[in-house]
Order: C-alpha cells, then sequence, then structure tokens
C-alpha cells in the first residue's frame, strides 16, 4: 500500500494558499510540515455538520472525503431505517413529548431517555413506573433509582428538567438477554475496503456490570461468538442469526451512506432481548477503537484491519480519481 498519511484539523487548513499543516511519520519520528491538499481525506473529527468537509471536496473533488458526519443524529438514523424493512428490529422510537412520554410509559412501563446526539452512554436515563404506581429514573444501573418519585407531577417535573437542556428521544426499553446475570450487546464494525465495497470487518460483545441496563460501561470485551454461544447453544440456530446479523449491518451501512454518507465505516449495535429476538439499538458514526484493543482473546490480524480498510479505501479513492483522468 503506497500513501503518505498526514494527520491535521480543520485549524491546519490554509484556505487561501490551499495547503495544511499536519504531522506525519518520518521513520519512528512524528515530525511537522506543510503539504498540498490531498487525494481524499479520511474524517475522524466528531462531527455534527458537513460545512469543512463539504468545502474542502470542492478542491480535492466531489465523495474524497468520507466519514463526512460522525456524530449521528439518532433521529434521523430512525427515520431513515424505519421506512424500510429494517424496521421490525427496531425499539419504538420518537422525539421526547411529554404526552406521548406518559402515554407510552402507561403502555411499556420502561422507557429510555436519549440525547438525540450523544456518546459513551452519556446522558441516558431509564425512566419507569412501577405496577404500585411508583415513579423512578435510573442513571446507569437498575439496582437503585438514582431519583424516585411518589407524585406523578414531581417525576414529570423531573423529566422536564432533564429535557430541556438537550433534545431527546424517546425509546421502548429492551429486556435484554443475560450472560450470568449481565446484559451484553454486539457490535459489528462495518467498513468500505479497497474497491469501495462494504464488509463486515470485526464483531465484538461488551458485557455490563451486574445490574447495569447499558452496556457502555463493561466489565468484558469479547468475540460475538462467545456471546452468542451460550445464548444459541443450538450451532444451526447460532450461525443463522450470525449471519443474519452479519447481512443487515452491511444492509444498515448501505442505507445511511445513500442518505447521511459518503461514510466509510459505521458501527452496528445489536442486543437480543429475552424472548432471543433480534433488536437495533444504535448505530455510531465515529468508533472508539480502542476496544479492539480489550478483547478477550484477540487475534491481531483482526485489530489491523480495523486502522488498515480505512486506508485500503483512501487509496481506492485516490486511484479512483487518476482512472477517471
Amino acid at each position: 500500500m503506497q500513501l503518505q498519511l498526514i494527520s491535521f484539523t480543520r485549524k491546519d487548513i490554509n484556505w487561501a494558499n490551499k495547503t495544511i499543516k499536519g504531522v506525519y511519520l518520518n521513520g519512528a519520528e512524528y515530525k511537522r510540515g506543510t503539504f498540498r491538499f490531498p487525494d481524499a481525506v479520511y474524517n475522524r473529527c466528531y462531527l455534527r455538520h458537513p460545512r469543512t468537509t463539504k468545502r474542502l471536496e470542492k478542491y480535492i473533488g466531489k465523495n474524497k472525503v468520507f466519514n463526512r458526519v460522525t456524530s449521528f443524529n439518532k433521529w434521523v438514523v430512525y427515520n431513515i431505517l424505519s421506512p424500510t424493512d429494517i424496521k421490525s428490529f427496531l425499539p419504538d422510537t420518537c422525539l421526547y413529548n411529554k404526552e406521548i412520554f406518559k402515554k407510552w410509559l402507561e403502555t411499556y412501563e420502561q422507557l429510555i431517555l436519549k440525547p438525540r446526539y450523544g456518546c459513551l452512554g452519556r446522558n441516558v436515563y431509564l425512566a419507569e413506573k412501577t405496577k404500585e404506581g411508583q415513579f423512578n429514573i435510573y442513571v446507569d444501573r437498575l439496582k437503585t433509582p438514582s431519583y424516585s418519585f411518589d407524585d406523578p407531577d414531581a417525576f414529570y417535573e423531573k423529566i422536564k428538567g432533564i429535557t430541556s437542556s438537550k433534545s431527546f428521544i424517546i425509546q421502548k426499553y429492551i429486556d435484554a438477554a443475560k450472560v450470568e446475570n449481565r446484559i451484553s450487546d454486539i457490535r459489528i464494525l462495518v467498513q468500505k475496503n479497497d474497491k469501495g465495497i462494504w464488509k463486515v470487518t470485526n464483531g465484538i460483545s461488551r458485557v455490563a456490570p451486574l445490574n447495569y441496563y447499558s452496556t457502555n460501561c463493561s466489565i468484558n470485551i469479547c468475540d460475538m461468538a462467545e456471546i452468542l454461544h451460550v445464548l444459541f447453544p443450538d450451532e444451526s440456530q447460532r450461525n443463522s442469526l450470525r449471519q443474519r446479523i452479519l447481512n443487515l449491518s452491511v444492509k444498515i451501512a448501505k442505507l445511511l451512506d445513500k442518505k447521511m454518507g459518503p461514510l466509510g465505516e459505521i458501527g452496528v449495535d445489536w442486543i437480543v432481548n429475552k424472548e432471543h429476538e433480534l433488536n437495533l439499538i444504535e448505530v455510531n458514526g465515529k468508533l472508539q477503537k480502542k476496544l479492539y484493543h480489550m478483547v478477550s482473546f484477540k487475534e491481531i490480524d483482526s485489530i489491523h484491519l480495523v486502522y488498515q480498510r480505512p486506508l485500503e479505501y483512501a487509496l481506492y479513492l485516490c486511484n479512483k480519481e487518476k482512472s477517471n483522468k
């Protein structure tokens, strides 16, 4: 692979001179230099809006910056996927509205509140109405409520305070199947390869601590095969579900790429519920790649591919431009 790699930020771009100041590896030493605009850009900034990337593409060519948006709007993602056959895997979801929230809480008893823009599980709440008429709000763990109310008005006032500073979505809470009494998820990393084709690179599972309702805080990260083996002892059923997860994850990547792209990689988070049904929880645009170094019994080659594929795709974009000239 013949590439010169340069790391730079938005502040390093000199639009007037069409140059960038960036960091590059020279032997075993990192140095700074000034370079012409690159032939392709792999965006790793956590961006909501593609203003800078679109501006850069005016100089280097259309669709030459991939991962144009990395901070995904969860409501936008839901609305892209819900008109498709992916809808059957999506928990009921809507923008926060007090009346809908009250109605859904009566129906489902437990709801997840999460910001439309968010990462690492920050500001994710579980709201609950018990059969005894108690109203609870949990943060991270289920064992003890962070807030508990006998008075519904006080409860809804607290919810109003939580949702006042950010735009939130409501999501039906999925009661996940447990492994050793702990919930786990399955994260599929989907990336474009050296031919610009979406492929699954890796699949891992995060296991939450005891009594946690979210896997963002995890006590173990392992290959997805370990969790599937526990949840589905039957080999035929397990292999069928695994292939289904992989195929659906690629399809989701293609759907989002068409509407939000160009993209080069996404993470697709799945949960198996207590009925052993598959549920799509979230799609992420900027991956925590350190997770792949934390996998127990990891294969070094699979970690290399996590970093290698975006570079292969960048090289594909460079060569594609040259072949079109």
